[in-house]
């Protein structure tokens, strides 16, 4: 296009830049730009809409106060939108526009039932424009919402705001406008930011390579990612200093966790749960209330998160642009995790390197409540013996809940579709072998006295908890690995972060330590038996 376009000419050429398009588009964002467009450095300029163009976009995400709301249209309870705020240095409240969505119904009459104990006849913003009164109840300025937005308009109000979540972590008057950069948002209009010579599917083509490497978005470019080793010492070091705004905020009523306490604790286990959870993909269960009350996922990353933390770009599986999910590798950026008042940690079956192809495979066993422990026992050695029949050795923790995982982890030579079909058509299997027992449909009310055979952790995008995470639950109960050998007892074993001390000796002896140096592969022959028979439900 160069060689076509003259500088006295009808056309002019804006500048380009040829590199590492995850970096370009990181510092775009550091920059305060709206973000970027690239296409393939071999792509032809063609008229109209083409794969070759990505538009990649920066977004923000910050806390703000609520200081009214408006009714839904329809007439029902709930929230229409929110009216948004922050404090200036002068301790006024400024208006900073609405956000109308990311409201489940849930969410709809958790956030009435506390903005209707807060309405008051007051407004409370030091000025509003007559619009953004219309239809607005006004409530006493005390509730904090994490919401994510694209960026401010000229009048100085946010534009296409989402809301994230509940801040009650945070105090209403230290809310002010954030002037950090926007974190990174993909928005898919093609396919590729590099240039690859051979072309290839848009859910695969900005990422085997460079753009799957952890990008840290705390650290500088050319930091590294903590050693193996320094992860392992992390066992016998004390805890470094842990940013934590309230250490002494309560993240469970029932056992009195704190925010320092479970900074500690993912301390304590980060050796042993980091091998199963480092450079993946991660969904992290935010409880900004605590463990008794709404809870919601995180999987992108924003500038909020704590040092260590980074971002891996992950194609959408529907085939959009990729998006920067969470990841991390060390212990400090774990223990950091409960100043987000993180209680779960779900990492992917497959690895940064290789997104698109498993290493882990996880049979979930989720038993009816009416089930005794030694029923669940049995179906997990029943799901240990037809492996071990394929030559494929497995490996058992509880759930934190009522059921067991069994994980094995294989060479990451089939894809997610692959994998999946081939765990549904073993559950199916079982299924068959005893209806009165299994069952491989996901439908609670044909549960009673079954066992659900979830097999669908092992689809694109899925998670399992992590060994050694907490669960959000009260009581804080955590996801421990076990021996074979321990099912052979009579009682459903329980292990909570507050419990850590009676069995941190555990970690001693950890049975997964094994799962990092075995390698196995499917059968061929079991692939096809399975896979190739999967029934569609």
């Amino acid at each position: 296009m160069h060689s076509l376009v003259t500088e006295d000419g009808d056309v002019r050429m804006s500048e380009d830049m040829i590199g590492d398009g995850t970096r370009i588009f990181h510092a775009a964002c550091e920059l305060h730009a709206e973000g970027i467009i690239s296409k393939r450095a071999d792509g032809a300029y063609t008229p109209g809409r083409s794969a070759q163009w990505v538009k990649s976009k920066c977004v923000h995400e910050q806390e703000f106060v609520v200081g009214g709301w408006v009714d839904l249209s329809n007439g029902t309870r709930g929230i229409g939108s929110l009216l948004l705020g922050y404090y200036d240095d002068a301790g006024k409240l400024i208006y900073a526009g609405r956000t109308g969505t990311g409201f489940t119904q849930k969410i709809h009459k958790m956030l009435r039932d506390k903005l209707d104990a807060l309405e008051q006849k007051t407004m409370p913003f030091t000025a509003i424009s007559a619009e953004g009164r219309r239809g607005a109840h006004w409530v006493k300025p005390e509730l904090v919402v994490q919401v994510r937005f694209s960026t401010w308009t000229g009048d100085q109000q946010v534009r296409q705001a989402s809301y994230q979540g509940l801040r009650e972590d945070k105090p209403a008057d230290e809310v002010r406008r954030e002037i950090g950069p926007p974190s990174a948002k993909y928005k898919p209009v093609a396919a590729s930011t590099k240039a690859d010579p051979e072309p290839s599917a848009s859910t695969e083509v900005v990422h085997k390579a460079k753009a799957n490497k952890v990008v840290s978005i705390n650290a500088k470019k050319d930091a590294k990612p903590t050693s193996a080793q320094k992860n392992a010492a992390a066992a016998t070091t004390p805890m470094p200093a842990i940013r934590l705004t309230h250490p002494d905020k309560i993240v469970d009523p029932e056992s009195g966790i704190t925010k320092q306490q479970l900074a500690e604790f993912l301390w304590a286990v980060a050796p042993q749960m980091l091998p199963h959870i480092a450079d993946r993909p991660l969904s992290l269960v935010r409880c900004p209330e605590g463990s008794s009350n709404q809870c919601f996922y995180q999987k992108h990353v924003n500038h909020m998160l704590p040092k260590g933390v980074g971002s891996v770009m992950v194609a959408d599986k529907k085939g959009g642009a990729p998006e920067p999910y969470i990841t991390l590798n060390d212990a400090e950026a774990l223990a950091g995790l409960a100043q987000m008042s993180v209680l779960e940690i779900h990492p992917w079956g497959s690895h940064n390197d290789h997104l698109e192809e498993p290493d882990r495979i996880i049979i979930d066993l989720d038993p009816d409540e009416s089930l005794p422990w030694s029923t669940v026992c049995e179906a997990a050695l029943e799901v240990r013996s037809l492996l071990d029949a394929m030559k494929l050795k497995s490996f058992l923790k509880i759930t934190g809940g009522k059921g067991l995982h069994v994980c094995f982890p294989v060479t990451p030579e089939h894809d997610f579709s692959i994998i999946k079909a081939w765990t549904h058509g073993l559950v199916q299997a079982m299924e068959t072998a005893r209806p009165e027992l299994y069952l491989s449909k996901m439908s609670k009310a044909a549960r009673t006295g079954k066992i659900y055979l979830d097999y669908l952790r092992n689809e694109r995008g899925a998670t399992a908890v992590a060994p050694y995470s907490m669960r959000a639950r009260t009581g804080l109960p955590v996801s421990v690995p076990l021996e074979w050998e321990e099912l052979a007892g009579s009682e459903r074993p329980r292990y909570t972060v507050k419990d850590f001390a009676t069995w941190q000796h555990r970690l001693a002896r950890d049975p997964w330590q094994a799962v990092l140096k075995v390698k196995q592969t499917i059968p061929k022959d079991a692939l096809e038996r399975f896979a190739g028979k999967t029934k569609r439900s």
